[in-house]
């Protein structure tokens, strides 16, 4: 992942090379608002009565949770715990 930062006020959009249905943005890219704040952009290229357009959503940037995964099968429970334990 790239370590680059907008200015203030600043961001960039780039064609969505993995579009695959109309609701999907045809360009996506990262912007800052004036406080600093990574944000994401999309937008979509529409048709109006006064020619093409494009409509735009700027949300707050979203970053992938950190996996707890190890790697490892969850292991399955084996039998009815809710039973006592005859001791």
């Amino acid at each position: 992942m790239s370590d680059f930062k907008n200015d203030p006020g600043h961001g960039q959009l780039f064609k969505n090379k993995y579009k695959e249905k109309d609701n999907q943005p045809d360009y996506k890219g990262k912007f800052t608002d004036l406080d600093g704040n990574a944000m994401d952009i999309s937008a979509w290229l529409k048709d109006g009565r006064n020619g093409k357009y494009l409509s735009l959503s700027i949300q707050k940037e979203w970053i992938k949770p950190e996996s707890k995964d190890d790697g490892r099968p969850t292991p399955k429970p084996i039998g009815d715990f809710d039973d006592d334990i005859p001791f």
